[in-house]
């Protein structure tokens, strides 16, 4: 179906999107998390997904992918920046359509200024630390601190000086197995377990990154006597690299095996052309020092008008429960290194 607004024409497609589509995602988003093969893995695309098709000149130049639910509308792309533009025409067009829907909800979009045309609520959830890669390692390792830097070569020499069978490994998606992953998984969940913490992951999450790690997915290993002692649990999209997992084994804690690890891949993706490293949320000190920054991620809520915000309560307090979090997470943080 095709729809003409202005000098935006939209067009609509039901069900599983064409491939052109999933093409076209890649190429305008770069995200991991609005991916033909994260959307069909985690099964969120089915029969009663909408794609909506913006284009200027011919071009495709938008694409939003989203599900009816109710009095919403649901957008699945994730992780992504979209212009209020984009939001606008996306938004005139929903409200057209739908005259049930009032509320359209974005789950993941990078915090940027401005205002929308519809009354709206937006809140800061999480965040994403991006490194943008150089050209080449030496220019990279240039924009490091001096402390960074004499750390990093300290570590190496430490490594070298041991004298055992030290190696690392990028291993791409034709030689990933499940066995593979699950391995690093392992590494991790018993790394949480030393450190009386909770594995951030449920049997399903696993589940599903272990398959879209086989579909599109980049293992980086160290190892010691072919035995791997940290490892890297990555996905891509385009020039984009996802970081998802970063494990090692604590019998290397004094060695900084993760760190080395993280160190080599970064050193791996640069000469392979990638152009964004993406550590994703949780702030940790060693994604600034090796050149990430931080990037604010917000939920957003579109009104179809100001009074529908007095009839979807849930989203108040849903935010009240994020800021809550956020707040609690920043004080233990903050107690964490006082103590």
């Amino acid at each position: 179906m095709q729809y003409q607004y202005e000098d935006v024409a939209t067009e609509l497609y039901q069900g599983d999107p064409p491939g052109f589509i999933w093409k076209a995602l890649d190429q305008l988003y770069h995200s991991s998390f609005c991916s033909e093969s994260h959307l069909k893995v985690t099964k969120s695309v089915n029969q009663h997904t909408h794609s909506w098709v913006s284009r200027k000149a011919g071009v495709i130049d938008a694409v939003l992918l989203y599900q009816i639910k109710n009095h919403r509308a649901v957008v699945l792309n994730e992780l992504v920046a979209v212009s209020n533009a984009y939001i606008d025409s996306f938004s005139i067009f929903i409200f057209k359509k739908y005259h049930a829907v009032k509320i359209i909800q974005f789950k993941a979009l990078f915090q940027q200024e401005g205002e929308w045309l519809f009354p709206h609520q937006g809140y800061v959830f999480s965040e994403d630390f991006i490194l943008t890669l150089p050209e080449s390692t030496d220019i990279w390792l240039k924009s490091l601190s001096k402390k960074t830097r004499s750390t990093l070569r300290s570590q190496i020499t430490r490594c070298q000086r041991l004298g055992q069978n030290f190696s690392f490994r990028c291993i791409q998606r034709h030689e990933i197995t499940p066995l593979l992953v699950k391995k690093i998984l392992l590494l991790s969940r018993l790394r949480m377990q030393n450190k009386r913490k909770a594995f951030g992951m449920s049997a399903r999450e696993e589940q599903y990154l272990i398959l879209e790690m086989c579909e599109r997915g980049v293992v980086y290993v160290l190892e010691n006597e072919e035995k791997i002692i940290a490892g890297l649990l990555c996905t891509y999209c385009n020039k984009d690299l996802f970081f998802h997992i970063i494990a090692h084994d604590s019998a290397f804690d004094n060695l900084c095996a993760g760190r080395l690890c993280c160190y080599y891949s970064i050193v791996s993706a640069i000469e392979n052309k990638y152009e964004r490293l993406h550590f994703l949320w949780g702030r940790y000190r060693y994604k600034l020092q090796f050149g990430a920054q931080e990037k604010k991620l917000i939920k957003l809520t579109i009104f179809r008008k100001s009074f529908y915000k007095f009839r979807f309560p849930a989203c108040y307090v849903q935010k009240l429960l994020h800021q809550l979090k956020r707040c609690l997470s920043s004080v233990k943080m903050r107690f964490m290194r006082w103590k």
